[in-house]
């Protein structure tokens, strides 16, 4: 298991193997074919092909099989399960990113190869992608070097995480795609194999540019791929759409859309006409459903900024009772008054405060982040009291800037109004008003200019905005500081000034009473008046309220807005 995860290498159940060489082969013209599996492994993808070759009745001699491993133990069990299946393969024990294993495979299929199939290593950094300026993920090292033995015509049909998709780093895989391939099939699913903090996706490619080429996006993240209901699922859903890729099918366990390729920045899981509001990112005027909107997005009106690392939380958090982390508790009567808050000078909001300012209190809020509660249907948004304190005595902050790894970014910013937002987890982003003091990296600050902190804590919060955010900005577990800026609100003079009373209403609420369930209550109202704001349709509105039941199936159907 350890040499498995050093190498980065994840299994694949046959039933997902098999499902993926069908919707390759599909794709592939040749009677005859020859087929490349970098990473070979147990051979699954191979056996995979054989046996769906031999279903066709195609004679096991016009495939031609090559497979490539690190490892000698792996290539003799492909060997072995290739025979039980009645074919055999060239087995190359290489690393498929050395330069000497390209030019054998080359010179082997001068031609290039029809297929290139497989599940590429995930988790491990290699500079091997540097030379297409990928980043270091191994898998899109092995997408560019797979792509260099691919004939014009040829498929590539890989298994790979799902955050080349959308986030900043990976743009250069995107674009690498789009100048070569035909991007067929993003099909986005969950596999209990695939032991990753990441959801697996379903690449089919075929190389050259074509015109007019559409781009099948599907969400099955709901149902596990590794289950005998998910291959019903997908024979009717990615089989049966494999060639007409058109029509968007909607519903709360799965999705399908289809839209041009073009040159995406992002291949997103969504509904293409909602697109537009990011597709022209320097416009702050869209027109769409027959009316205009002029937005603002939050790079545009807000300072959004990194926090404090110590160095040594253990040393320096507290926590409340109750409150996650391997913290120490916080004694009430360290915790310095609100009141005595407002009087530190700058120079002691960044740097501490002399011993004895306060008595012997010393510990100021400190913003960290919070954890949402599913089984209520409750997201830490709007106004969260801080359960964690951090000792901001003077010679604290100067041991911190002693440790290694401690990072004092933006003290300045400390102590500021602003919103704060915690960028990592299942149900991120989750936004709230801040605390005065420090604030971790962990739950970054968004400082407005020219934009009241309820109106913006509407937006961001809001189900549309969510949706906006995850399918077309970053649909990942980690949604950082870049990604918000590129959130936006409507300037709507009628609508603002409803979404800025209810926020305040929920706040004033949660200040009475912290597990306050707005949900249910206010949280329909600013659905609908950002909704209004953003001129969404009626089916827009069901998609979003749709993604949202199967993104979040904990959480609840949310109210129709």
């Amino acid at each position: 298991m350890k040499e498995r995860k050093r190498i980065g290498a994840y299994d694949t159940s046959p039933r997902l193997a098999r499902i993926i060489c069908r919707l390759a082969l599909e794709e592939c013209r040749g009677r005859a074919i020859n087929v490349l599996d970098p990473a070979v492994g147990d051979g699954v993808f191979l056996v995979a092909l054989a046996g769906q070759w031999k279903k066709h009745r195609r004679p096991l001699s016009r495939l031609n099989l090559t497979g490539v491993d690190i490892r000698r133990n792996a290539l003799r069990r492909t060997a072995r399960e290739l025979k039980r299946a009645g074919a055999g393969a060239e087995l190359l024990r290489a690393d498929f990113l050395e330069p000497g294993t390209f030019r054998k495979l080359h010179s082997s299929a001068p031609d290039g190869y029809d297929l290139v199939i497989g599940n590429p290593p995930y988790g491990v950094k290699t500079d091997a992608g540097r030379k297409f300026g990928f980043s270091r993920d191994s898998y899109a090292a092995f997408i560019g070097y797979a792509a260099g033995l691919i004939k014009t015509g040829g498929v590539l049909g890989f298994l790979v995480p799902d955050t080349w998709e959308t986030i900043p780093s990976h743009r250069a895989l995107r674009e690498f795609l789009n100048s070569r391939f035909s991007v067929r099939l993003v099909a986005n699913i969950r596999s209990s194999h695939f032991r990753a903090a990441v959801n697996p996706c379903i690449l089919i490619a075929v190389r050259g540019k074509r015109n007019r080429n559409r781009i099948t996006a599907v969400d099955l993240t709901r149902t596990d791929a590794d289950s005998p209901e998910f291959e019903k699922l997908a024979r009717k859903i990615l089989l049966s759409n494999s060639r007409t890729r058109t029509v968007s099918k909607v519903s709360e366990k799965s999705a399908v859309y289809g839209y041009p390729q073009k040159d995406r920045p992002r291949f997103f899981i969504g509904r293409p006409s909602l697109a537009g509001f990011f597709e022209h990112r320097s416009e702050s005027k869209i027109r769409r459903n027959r009316k205009q909107i002029k937005i603002v997005r939050v790079g545009e009106t807000a300072e959004v900024k990194h926090g404090l690392t110590t160095g040594a939380n253990r040393e320096f958090i507290r926590k409340l009772h109750g409150a996650y982390g391997n913290y120490r508790i916080a004694e009430p009567e360290l915790v310095v008054r609100p009141a005595e808050i407002a009087k530190l000078k700058r120079d002691e909001l960044e740097n501490g405060f002399r011993p004895g300012r306060f008595g012997k209190r010393h510990l100021l809020p400190y913003d960290k982040g919070e954890r949402s509660d599913s089984s209520r249907g409750w997201l830490p948004n709007y106004f969260v009291p801080t359960r964690y304190f951090i000792d901001w005595r003077r010679s604290s902050v100067a041991q911190m800037k002693k440790l290694i790894g401690h990072r004092h970014d933006n003290p300045h910013y400390y102590g500021k109004k602003g919103i704060t937002f915690s960028f990592a987890g299942v149900y991120c982003p989750t936004f709230r008003l801040n605390h005065p003091g420090p604030f971790d990296h962990a739950s970054c600050c968004i400082f407005p200019r020219g934009v009241s902190l309820p109106l913006l804590l509407g937006y961001l919060c809001s189900t549309p905005m969510r949706y906006l955010m995850r399918v077309f900005i970053n649909h990942t577990v980690n949604f950082g500081v870049d990604a918000v800026k590129e959130a936006f609100i409507a300037l709507d003079k009628k609508r603002n000034p409803k979404i800025q009373k209810l926020v305040s209403r929920i706040i004033g609420k949660q200040k009475r009473n912290p597990s306050y369930l707005y949900m249910k209550s206010e949280q329909p109202q600013i659905d609908r008046h950002v909704a209004d704001a953003l001129a969404l349709s009626a089916s827009e509105r069901k998609e979003i309220r749709t993604w949202f039941s199967r993104r979040y199936p904990n959480l609840g159907k949310p109210a129709r807005f």
